[in-house]
């Protein structure tokens, strides 16, 4: 599926009023002077339309140039399966790409790398299993530790971060579960009124949407005028998790 094909299902506008738009950017139009002279081209598409449109288009072709670095570097590596390839030509998004890639980047030395220095892999394998809990190690117990207390205690939270990011498949399960329980809520900064063009986002204001209902691609139009809003100093966006 083409740019313009894609943009119109997600926008729900025909793909010549997409395909318009786009050669009108690329012309040098710009947004304004799109909406307001342009209108029988682009069959009445407003502002808003035209900036995701721009937008939607300006993602999709920073995911394309991504997915070819990827597929050389893990090419490079002689570790690029037809499985894997096909699995990475799919995806929609750049965090699921990056989350494909991850295991086969560069390693550079984490937080996770340093607490295993500081003596504290030994103190975690034993906290995995239950046998203590930081209050109660002892440099008795673990003569390399060169940690204790709230170091200790950081150390171990980078080596459980690291953890659950290698198990796959717990990792596939924490996030169907944050995204089934997560949810953003929009509201108004404090100053949001005296932003000119406040009045386009009155509909995000004091509003909760779930994470798993942004996520569908038909809503991405309501993710970007939100990512928007807040960039403009107009929204605050918080994630919040149903306990």
């Amino acid at each position: 599926m083409s740019n313009t094909q894609e943009i119109a299902y997600l926008l729900n506008i025909r793909p010549q009023q997409a395909e318009t738009t786009l050669k009108l950017l690329e012309e040098g139009s710009t947004v304004p002077f799109i909406a307001r002279y342009r209108k029988e081209a682009t069959a009445n598409l407003d502002e808003t339309q035209i900036r995701e449109i721009q937008e939607l288009n300006s993602q999709m072709n920073e995911l394309a140039k991504r997915k070819v670095f990827v597929l050389s570097k893990i090419e490079e590596m002689e570790k690029l399966t037809p499985a894997l390839r096909a699995e990475i030509e799919k995806v929609k998004t750049l965090a699921l790409l990056e989350e494909l890639y991850a295991p086969y980047k560069s390693k550079r030395k984490t937080k996770a790398d340093k607490a295993r220095e500081a003596g504290a892999g030994i103190v975690f394998d034993d906290w995995l299993k239950g046998k203590v809990t930081p209050e109660t190690v002892s440099k008795e117990s673990y003569p390399d530790l060169t940690i204790e207390g709230a170091e200790l205690q950081a150390a171990l939270y980078d080596l459980f971060s690291e953890w659950v990011m290698q198990k796959t498949v717990l990792r596939a399960e924490l996030k169907e579960l944050y995204l089934k329980l997560g949810k953003i809520h929009s509201e108004f900064k404090p100053k949001a009124r005296e932003v000119s063009g406040f009045e386009k986002y009155e509909m995000y204001h004091d509003i909760n949407f779930s994470l798993k209902e942004l996520m569908d691609p038909k809503n991405s139009h309501r993710t970007m005028a939100m990512r928007r809003a807040a960039s403009e100093k107009i929204l605050k966006l918080e994630i919040q998790v149903d306990q």
